[in-house]
This record gives C-alpha cells, structure tokens and sequence, in this order.
C-alpha cells in the first residue's frame, strides 16, 4: 500500500486575492513588498534631517544679516537727517549775523564758550554737538558749516579726495562783485580826493598785486581817476581810495564798476581757485554809515 504523498495548496490566481488588495509581492512576515516601503516611507519622515535643518540656518542666518545691514543703513540715514536739519539752522543764523554786522562771522568752532552773545542773539540755544559727538565746524574762507561724520576726521579744510564730512555752503557757489559803496571818508559832502570807494564779494578771497586796471567803470568810463587799490591779503572785500592828480567823477546812483575778465589777483579759496568776475553791473550807491 502506497504512501499518500503531500500536495501543495494551489497559488491564488491574480483574480483569486481578496477584492481591493493592490498588487504586489508576498512577504514572509505578512503583507507586501509595496505596502511595507509605504510604512518605511512614513517612517522617514518622521521629523527633519541634517541637511533640511543646516538649509534652514543658513536661510535664516542670510535673513538676519540682511535686517542687521537694513537697520544699521536706517541709523545712519537718521543720523544724516538729524545734521543735515542742524547744518541749515546754523547756517541760518550765520547769514543773518553777516547781514547785520559789520564783519563776516569767522569763528571756527559751534560751541558755546566761542559763541559768546552769538547764542541767545542770531541762536535761540546752543548749538547741539553732530550725531556722532563732535561740535559743528565752520570755514569761513570757504563759506562752509559741516560735520566730520562718522569717521571724525576733518576731510573739508584738509580738501580730502573722498570725504564722509556732511557740508552745508551757505554763500553763493560762484565768486562775483556783489556791492560797490561810496564813502565820504573827510565828510564834506563832496566826491573828491580822500573819499573811497568799497566793493565787497560774494565770497572770502585771496588778493595779492590787485590794481586799478582790474577793474572798469562804466557811465563814465574812467571815473576813478587815479585812485590806488588797498586789498588786504585775504577778505571779502577791497577799498579804491581817490588820490591825485587826477579827480574822481562816479556819479552816485549811476557809475557802474565792472572786472575784467579773469583777473588772477582776486581769487577765492576753493580748488582749484574761482577769480573774481561780475555776473551783472554793480551800480555804485553812497553806503550807509
């Protein structure tokens, strides 16, 4: 009597497996090849890797520099404005001193103990120190206020190439005859032998060797007969003084002075240096004592 031999169950056909399982390979421990990458899958992302949190600093590290560069060019920017609006007040008070007194302003330093009656007279307070802690300077040559800005350093009179200095000109930019005033130095009522005539310019100037024949009259030619020039080395202005032989015949009112064109003698203290010229006719007019 033969021995029953074992059978194999039969493998399930495709259209055997369970309705709505997705095919795949057997597993020993249950399920599919599929579904068990699936779970692994999820399993991974669980969290996040090395390389996802180093991505995120280095994004958030850009983020912050570029805020930290933001806000500091704010700082600076404010700092700017603030002395800008300090700049144009005391410029303010500075052309209303030269309007009203007899010499130009010419201290150096905005500081109280320099100021003296400037403060309270021409400045309500005195004048704050720049954004950075210096007090505000001034050239009078150059008819500047400035600060040396944030790297403290005087780059405006030491006429640096490249300069952070905050400046405000508060004279006009080009250099011209602005008045031609008549004096009756001996104060008898006549234009004669000893009176003078003052011309005064829009800026400082350096004179040196200045002659009558840099200059011209006009209605009538020559009427400055044969006055001398007395020009002071630096200033903002010059004195023709009436001397003989020959008599003055400026008419007041009427006479118009004029220089001629690109005189060397008077120059002011820019660089490279501007000479004195005449945007218009200067009438001259008797000054008022």
């Amino acid at each position: 009597m033969s021995e029953p031999t074992a059978t194999r169950p039969a493998a399930l056909s495709r259209d055997d497996r369970n309705p709505g399982e997705k095919p795949g390979f057997d597993v020993p421990w249950g399920g599919s090849i599929r579904s068990s990458l699936a779970g692994a899958g999820r399993r991974s992302r669980v969290g996040f890797s090395l390389i996802e949190l180093m991505v995120t600093l280095i994004i958030l590290s850009v983020i912050i520099v570029f805020a930290i560069q933001e806000y500091e060019q704010h700082i600076v920017a404010a700092k700017a404005a603030r002395a800008r609006n300090d700049l144009e007040d005391l410029a303010k008070a500075v052309r209303l001193y030269n309007i009203r007194e007899e010499k130009p302003f010419e201290i150096g330093t905005f500081t109280a103990q320099y100021l003296g009656t400037f403060v309270g007279t021409y400045l309500e307070t005195a004048p704050p120190l720049d954004p950075w802690g210096k007090p505000y300077l001034h050239a009078p040559e150059l008819g500047v206020i400035y600060s040396c800005g944030p790297n403290l350093v005087d780059e405006t009179t030491n006429f640096a190439g490249k300069s952070d200095d905050l400046v405000y000109h508060y004279l006009p930019a080009d250099f011209y005859v602005t008045r031609a005033e008549y004096v009756d130095a001996n104060r008898n009522g006549q234009i004669d032998m000893g009176d003078e005539v003052e011309i005064s310019f829009s800026r400082p100037a350096r004179m040196e060797g200045v002659s009558l024949f840099d200059f011209r009259t006009v209605n009538p030619e020559n009427a400055f007969g044969s006055a001398k020039v007395v020009a002071p080395a630096k200033g903002r202005s010059l004195k023709i003084f009436f001397g003989p032989p020959l008599p003055p015949r400026i008419k007041i009112g009427e006479t118009k002075i004029q220089v001629f064109y690109d005189i060397q003698s008077v120059v002011d203290f820019s660089s490279p240096p501007m000479p004195l010229k005449s945007l218009e006719d200067v009438v001259i007019q008797r000054k008022r004592m």
